[in-house]
């Protein structure tokens, strides 16, 4: 047994306190009620409806859908599967064996231990007590207790299950991965592997009686598109007959009855839009009822033989009242393309800009977004801004731009050609403005006309904090006036910096944003631009993918940053997908934090209209507001009761590999003892994280590897009886 050597840390590790996970301040505006995916949804009565997803989404409604909230339920892991045994207990499950349960129709939820840390991906409940949970590597769990205890079942396989279903207590029937499928006769006390005929995975799986069942996926692939898979026994799984649906990759299958069914899913050569498949004939034969742009389906509920919900990206939410023959939908979507920014022109008029011609308005603080009058095809806006509360101009790739006088109800498109494109616009008066792109322009007559002060370079984004100072900033290049432009002076030392966004809270004081090719990067200067320091923004480096593609500050020390990091290492995020990223300092930059809002989709701007209420914009049609400035909450906090973790779960590091800091991150089932130490190659402490007792909840910690040489370290935890030891790796 290799010796520990215990040594205190060395003076200059700077280890910031624990934190229990925290709830951020931002909520959906667009899509609505929630732009993050929509895995699974159930109800225990035609208006008690509740749809989980990534991320720790849960959405929860009491009139049918009309109205949605979201519970606090204190996990960050993504959601996967939900059944309710009765009206009022239900059972929600997830990544790293979350399993949460409810008593009172899901106004509040509570963790279970699950016993696992295995990926759990379907849940069906027969009845209040009596339970079935699937997952990855085969994992099958069953309660007969509502939950107080669970007990692993054998699957005989390693096969990853993705959905499971029950007729009665004793019958059931999992699917999953490499055509998957098993059947118990017995309340899973064996499980038997049938042929399903495929070798292609099975989402989605329902038994309508003990003889009779449907199993959805995929098939085989044609040239650009996957086919849908249907496979259907009528005498128990003894055999399945199998239909392939073209072009449509099937993710839930439901019946409303023995003869009525649906099954949704994708379609499209890319599968970027949804399917609806309606059957009458118990599953003979199956006809495409809707198919719905931009969306794409993942489950189906009914709650009886009439009313049903579908459920899946983008926040797509859609109801049925004749047993799934008409659909509609219950989320708003006023566009699904990305935005890339907006602008306040008061508490209730906002405006958001995108491809493809979007550009949308509220005039009553984000609750509903519409199109304004005008004539925008497939316009490409890239920025908006207004003068005073009448006269707006909207930026983009084309000749011109487009005006509006009448508080944006209407726009109107002005052709010249000052400049091919422009990326940025800004007023610091109600008379001055300038917009940047492949050169720069300003007016002085609130936008009715424009004038080229400089071809330039291509510039991305432009502040002024009066008519005469400004900065624009751009790809490997800063150009500073204190003229109102009539000269701009490059400056120096910026040809390391694709910068993307910029803010100035006074003449002095300003931040920049970007990338310099290997990461995130954050400038600050305090001298009007004169020199400019580099700010740790914490995000991972290459490979990893981190921009930061908007700034925002409300003061000299409290500012926003908006952008993007890889998934690679952040809790079960799979390898090499985007998410997003919020950043806030209250310092000046001289530290950030991330804000705990997550989701797949890219943030691309962030406008403020005081220092309480900002919005930012994204891809998928993001839309997000916050009203306390970006501040950060606790997850148990009233009115919802807290969920806490159903064991302890060490999770890797983030990033990895770092330089020089890194987060590493913890649940911890009830109050325990907790040792965290990080050791070198040689067994020795290199750093001792937390040593004390800790309360129930989701920990935090950050570890600043500055002192240490680069090179391969271990982090161990020991809470109780628990030990557990991972790797991570410090590059410079």
């Amino acid at each position: 047994m290799r010796h520990v050597l215990l040594c205190s840390i060395v003076a200059s590790l700077a280890l910031c306190a624990d934190s229990s996970f925290s709830q951020s301040s931002w909520f959906w505006q667009n899509p609505s009620p929630t732009g993050q995916i929509l895995n699974a949804v159930s109800s225990p009565d035609t208006n008690t409806v509740v749809a989980v997803g990534p991320f720790g989404t849960l959405l929860r409604s009491t009139d049918g859908g009309l109205t949605w909230k979201e519970p606090v339920i204190g996990t960050p892991h993504h959601l996967n599967g939900v059944s309710f045994g009765d009206a009022y207990s239900g059972t929600a499950v997830g990544s790293y064996g979350v399993i949460l349960h409810t008593t009172n129709a899901g106004v509040t939820w509570v963790a279970q231990s699950s016993g696992t840390s295995e990926f759990l991906n379907g849940v069906c409940f027969t009845d209040a007590g009596t339970g079935t949970v699937v997952g990855s590597n085969g994992i099958i769990l069953r309660t007969t207790n509502g939950g107080a205890t669970w007990a692993t079942q054998s699957s005989r396989t390693t096969n990853s299950l993705s959905s499971v279903d029950f007729v009665d207590a004793n019958t059931g029937t999992a699917v999953g991965e490499a055509g998957t499928v098993l059947r118990t006769t017995n309340g899973g006390a064996t499980w038997t592997p049938q042929s399903g005929g495929t070798v292609w995975p099975l989402y989605g799986v329902h038994l309508t009686d003990d003889s009779t069942g449907t199993a959805v996926g995929w098939g085989p692939t044609g040239l650009r598109s996957a086919n849908g898979l249907v496979l259907r026994t009528t005498d128990g799984g003894t055999t399945w007959a199998a239909q392939n649906i073209k072009s449509i990759p099937l993710y839930a299958v439901r019946f409303s009855d023995a003869r009525t069914g649906t099954a949704v899913g994708a379609s499209g050569l890319n599968g970027i839009n949804g399917i609806i498949l309606h059957t009458t004939d118990g599953g003979l034969t199956w006809t495409p009822i809707d198919t719905v742009s931009n969306y794409v389906f993942k489950a189906v509920h009914f709650a009886n033989g009439r009313i049903g919900w579908a459920v899946g990206v983008k926040g797509a939410i859609f109801r049925t009242t004749d047993g799934g023959v008409k659909w509609s939908a219950q989320s708003t979507l006023p566009t699904s393309s990305a935005l890339y920014g907006g602008c306040f022109v008061d508490d209730k008029t906002a405006f958001a800009v995108g491809n493809n011609g979007a550009l949308l308005r509220t005039t009553d603080g984000g609750s509903t977004w519409t199109r304004p009058s005008g004539d925008f095809g497939p316009t490409e806006f890239h920025a908006i801004a207004f003068a005073d509360a009448d006269s707006g101009t909207a930026v983009g790739n084309f000749h011109g731009y487009f005006r509006s006088t009448d508080g944006g109800a209407s726009w109107v498109w002005e052709y010249n050609t000052i400049m091919l494109f422009a990326n940025a616009v800004c007023f610091p008066s109600s008379r001055v403005g300038y917009m940047v792109g492949n050169g720069i322009a300003k007016t002085t007559d609130g936008g009715a006309s424009w004038i080229k002060q400089s071809a330039g370079p291509d510039l991305a984004a432009v502040c002024f904090t009066d008519t005469n100072t400004g900065t624009a900033v751009g790809y490997f290049n800063m150009l500073r006036t204190t003229d109102g432009g009539v000269n701009w002076t490059e400056v120096p030392g910026m040809t390391n910096y694709f910068l993307y966004g910029v803010s100035f809270t006074d003449a002095n004081t300003g931040t920049a944003v970007g990338s310099d090719g290997t990461g995130s990067c954050i400038i600050r200067t305090t001298d009007g631009g004169a020199t400019w320091t580099n700010q740790p923004s914490g995000l991972p480096g290459a490979p990893f993918n981190s921009i930061l593609n908007a700034v925002c500050f409300l003061d000299a020390n409290t500012g926003i940053a908006v952008g993007q990091s890889s998934g690679i290492g952040e809790l079960d995020i799979p390898a090499g997908y985007i998410i997003s990223v919020i950043l806030r300092t209250t310092n000046g930059g001289s530290t950030w934090a991330q804000d705990p809002f997550t989701s797949y989709n890219e943030l691309l701007g962030v406008s403020s209209l005081n220092a309480h209420t900002l919005m930012a914009f994204g891809h998928g049609g993001t839309i997000l507001r916050t009203d306390n400035g970006g501040l950060t909450g606790i997850k148990n906090s009233p009115p919802f009761r807290s969920a806490s973790p159903a064991q302890v779960v060490l999770m890797q590091n983030y990033p990895n590999p770092f330089n020089p800091s890194t987060t590493i991150r913890y649940s911890l089932p009830h109050r325990t003892r907790v040792t965290l130490g990080v050791f070198n190659i040689l067994g020795q402490q290199v750093a001792l994280l937390q040593n004390g007792d800790q309360d129930a909840g989701f920990h935090e910690v950050r570890f600043d590897g500055s002192g240490l040489a680069s090179g391969v370290y271990f982090y161990r935890i020991q809470a109780g009886d628990f030990v557990q030891t991972k790797k991570l790796a410090l590059v410079k």
